[in-house]
């Protein structure tokens, strides 16, 4: 009888684990916790990281590429170009990333320090509701943007091509 060899499928495991230190400590130190996570989202460089980021990536990514083409529908493409495509495209995730987390930090200081009020007249279930949209959104973004740089830093397997005499060709493609 043959053994199965079984891997195990360590990303999930150390997200797990990572989740579960996160759980950890928010519930041991929550007050110190909630400080740093304000001390985050207020801080400026989370701002231009947020913007950096998607930018760079997809400037690289266009930059990189042999293929010019965005697997989505081009927004401007016809009109001006595959470049600006790209670059507008970092921008747009940019500008999702940036005003998610704007919107998640006046929902935590409001929530959770009560010094400042950012929705008033809001009432529970609309805070929810942004609470769920901003997430979402954050998530979507971030999502998109690890799949471009993905895309662009991964080399993927490459085939070395051979002529009759066993020489290998080079491509210039």
């Amino acid at each position: 009888m043959k053994k199965k060899n079984k891997k195990m499928n360590m990303k999930l495991i150390l997200l797990t684990l990572a989740l579960f230190a996160a759980a950890f400590f928010s519930y041991r130190g929550w007050s110190t916790v909630r400080i740093l996570i304000r001390m985050v989202l207020e801080s400026e460089i989370t701002y231009f990281i947020a913007w950096a980021v998607p930018i760079l990536i997809f400037l690289v990514n266009f930059v990189g590429n042999k293929i010019k083409d965005i697997d989505s529908e081009p927004m401007i493409t016809m009109r001006f170009g595959k470049f600006c495509d790209h670059a507008l495209g970092g921008v747009a995730y940019a500008i999702v990333i940036v005003t998610a987390l704007v919107l998640l930090k006046g929902l935590f200081i409001q929530t959770f320090f009560g010094d400042k009020i950012f929705f008033v007249d809001f009432k529970n279930i609309d805070l929810l509701t942004i609470l769920s949209i901003a997430l979402f959104l954050l998530y979507s973004a971030i999502r998109k943007i690890i799949e471009i740089a993905k895309s662009t830093f991964i080399i993927g397997h490459t085939a070395i091509v051979l002529d009759e005499k066993k020489k290998e060709v080079k491509y210039n493609g």
